[in-house]
């Protein structure tokens, strides 16, 4: 039987998905391609203004401290979780992929875009902050596969799996 080829579009840097999430993906396909994104900072401020925009001043300070405190107090936690996780993915699903990289400003870019075109990908999941263009999700055979740990679009941005839990929505 055919393996399915794949592809992962993720942060650079972001080592439980550009490993973690690699190795798992190996284990049942065959991984063609990383799309690696490395955003300018530009965008991070665009961003923000957005976000401040959509949820106001007294939310966003919100957002922040929240960001900060969370941060502060938990860094060396999330640094040993992140540092147990990745140790057990690597044993799980000990596969050494060696995948094309392919290295972008955001997930649209058309060197992106062409990457996945030329390695005739089946299915593709995206862990990525940005919103991808209807061409990236149409190039993949079978599609593409957003995860996301919030409920979209009533919880956005990186903690949206906390505020959903703290509204009590499980839905």
């Amino acid at each position: 039987m055919k393996q399915l080829r794949s592809a992962l579009i993720c942060h650079a840097g972001d080592e439980l998905n550009e490993v973690g999430l690699a190795q798992w993906m190996e284990s049942f396909s065959e991984l063609k391609l990383i799309i690696r994104i490395h955003e300018p900072r530009s965008r991070l401020w665009r961003r923000l203004r957005r976000e401040y925009k959509r949820v106001g001043a007294i939310r966003m300070l919100d957002i922040l401290a929240f960001r900060v405190v969370h941060t502060l107090k938990s860094r060396r936690a999330i640094a040993n979780w992140k540092t147990k996780t990745i140790e057990r993915l690597r044993r799980d699903y000990p596969s050494s992929p060696s995948p094309f990289i392919v290295d972008v400003p955001n997930a649209n870019d058309p060197v992106a875009v062409a990457a996945l075109d030329r390695e005739s990908i089946d299915f593709a999941i995206a862990r990525c902050k940005q919103l991808l263009n209807p061409r990236v999700f149409e190039l993949p055979k079978h599609g593409v596969f957003v995860l996301h740990p919030g409920i979209c679009p009533d919880y956005r941005n990186a903690h949206g799996g906390f505020w959903a839990i703290a509204q009590g929505d499980d839905a």
